[in-house]
């Protein structure tokens, strides 16, 4: 079987590769939404910490330093076409990936990327071209769109026809 070419959704935020997903909930065939801890880049993570060092001068509680550059990021996809959780042990090898290789092998540095557009390159969300899924379950018309989210051990395939993300407390 040959890889499904992979393209990283253009958000400021990366899944946090060393956690899993926090939870997910929906509703059947309306809409559900995937929460994670995410990572935001160093030029977010200084004006964070810039503000903190404001408000709390060098006294900066340590769970709000801790969380300066992160957050708990919310998805939400709809209407849901399908919505599957796999280990990565279990299905990860059915995408390419090779698009991020140039930041793997020292071509690119991802952090530089990342600072300079604000848009992380690898954000552990991305977008499935030419999806094999999508036929296999009878999906045909262009509006339902394949996407795949990876964390630390676990990805989630979603079937659906748009998404909106937003950061929660």
């Amino acid at each position: 079987m040959s890889q499904m070419k992979v393209v990283p959704v253009e958000v400021p935020w990366m899944i946090s590769p060393s956690h899993d997903f926090v939870g997910f909930t929906g509703y059947e065939e309306r809409e559900v939404s995937v929460e994670m801890l995410c990572g935001y880049n160093k030029k977010r993570y200084d004006k964070v910490l810039s503000k903190l060092q404001e408000q709390y001068g060098e006294d900066i509680p340590d769970d709000e330093y801790n969380k300066a550059g992160s957050a708990i990021i919310k998805i939400t996809f709809q209407p849901i076409c399908l919505f599957t959780m796999y280990g990565k042990m279990e299905g990860y090898d059915r995408y390419d990936f090779s698009m991020l290789d140039q930041y793997y092998d020292g071509r690119m540095s991802l952090r530089d990327e990342w600072d300079k557009t604000d848009v992380c390159p690898n954000p552990g969300f991305y977008e499935v071209m030419e999806s094999t899924l999508k036929e296999a379950f009878g999906f045909t018309s262009p509006r339902v769109k394949h996407w795949v989210l990876c964390a630390h051990d676990s990805c989630i395939d979603v079937l659906a026809y748009s998404f909106e993300w937003e950061e929660v407390e």
